[in-house]
């Protein structure tokens, strides 16, 4: 767990930098007994990253004014219980708007900040491995060149199971099981085979959700996961953060979304 902790906010180094904050770790060291965890890295990885980046989204900060925020892993070896915490400096949550940051596509009220509002939400569901798996076996949807959309549509317990029209792929009831909320859900999956560099990785995980923003309302009920599946030349784009790489990445983004969204053709 701490490493895992450690890695993100090595990651999340530039940007904090970059917007004039301090991200630094307090708590237990690597090697202090009963901080190991059972579980899947890569996700608590995802999990982590992106609790930090909607603290970065939500604290203001400036050259004069750094903000400040605080990863800690604290341990109680007797109660056999590790504790993640992310704290900042920012504004907080009203009590009114608590229960409504875990739905996609929610910002606080009267924040203008970047990101897609999904960050709380992600968090929520990115816990298991089974999930992404899911998501993933129940089909592609779209792809371009250098990405691919998997969707497994979720349906209530009212649905009826011999109506699929819509589904793509099966969906056995142990796999609805592993989620709870029927909406719409979003992933992403940048792997390091194809994005060697942390700043890279990060950097194509928010556009891609930053450019699912603008389709929310437009996407079915579902599980959705967007994978990277092909580098983007690095003879072409040098730089991680360049803006022809954004831009470029943002743009097949948008034809992934299109194209899934296009009605489908039947013969």
């Amino acid at each position: 767990m701490v490493e895992i902790a450690q890695s993100v906010i090595q990651d999340s180094l530039p940007r904090a930098m970059e917007k004039h904050i301090d991200l630094g770790y307090e708590g237990v060291s690597a090697d202090s007994r009963g901080v190991r965890i059972l579980g899947n890295a890569t996700l608590l990885k995802e999990l982590i990253r992106n609790l930090v980046d909607n603290a970065m989204n939500y604290t203001p900060s400036s050259a004069e004014t750094p903000g400040v925020i605080t990863v800690r892993v604290l341990s109680d070896t007797a109660g056999k219980v590790v504790a993640l915490q992310v704290e900042d400096s920012g504004p907080g949550i009203p009590a009114a708007e608590r229960e409504q940051i875990f739905q996609p596509f929610y910002r606080a009220l009267g924040t203008e900040v970047d990101g897609s509002g999904l960050g709380l939400a992600i968090v929520q569901r990115l816990k298991t491995r089974p999930q992404f798996q899911a998501a993933l076996a129940g089909g592609t949807v779209s792809r371009t060149t250098h990405f691919a959309l998997h969707r497994l549509k979720l349906t209530t317990p009212t649905d009826s199971p011999s109506a699929p029209a819509e589904q793509v792929g099966p969906a056995p009831s142990q796999e609805q099981a592993l989620f709870d909320l029927f909406d719409v859900w979003l992933g992403a999956m940048v792997p390091k085979r194809w994005a060697r560099r942390a700043v890279t990785r990060n950097a194509i995980k928010r556009q891609i959700y930053n450019v699912s923003d603008r389709f929310g309302d437009r996407l079915p009920v579902a599980a959705h996961v967007v994978r990277l599946r092909a580098t983007f030349d690095r003879k072409q784009f040098i730089s991680a953060t360049s803006e022809p790489l954004k831009l470029a990445v943002r743009q097949e983004l948008e034809q992934l979304f299109e194209r899934a969204l296009r009605p489908e053709v039947r013969t």
